[in-house]
């Protein structure tokens, strides 16, 4: 079984994206960065109908769809990644 694809789209001086990659971390989930002070970062956030980050985006290859989530939304992040917390 493939584990689930994340990228986040987020900006060094980004408060609710450093959370994000924080919480991430702390949940032992991989994740690939995406900075979009990079020109083609920025234009891959913009293709995807967002000019605003953090976005997260996550592929699941189990039922081949991605789901994708503007800000740092813990409730969303935990249902989508299936992540429990005590």
């Amino acid at each position: 079984m493939r584990n689930n694809e994340v990228i986040i789209y987020s900006q060094e001086s980004c408060m609710n994206c450093i959370q994000l990659k924080a919480w991430l971390k702390r949940h032992s989930i991989q994740f690939i960065e995406k900075d979009i002070n990079i020109k083609s970062n920025f234009d891959e956030l913009h293709s995807l109908g967002h000019n605003a980050v953090p976005l997260t985006s996550i592929y699941k290859p189990i039922t081949n769809e991605t789901i994708e989530i503007l800000g740092f939304n813990k409730s969303k992040l935990k249902e989508t990644l299936n992540i429990t917390e005590s």
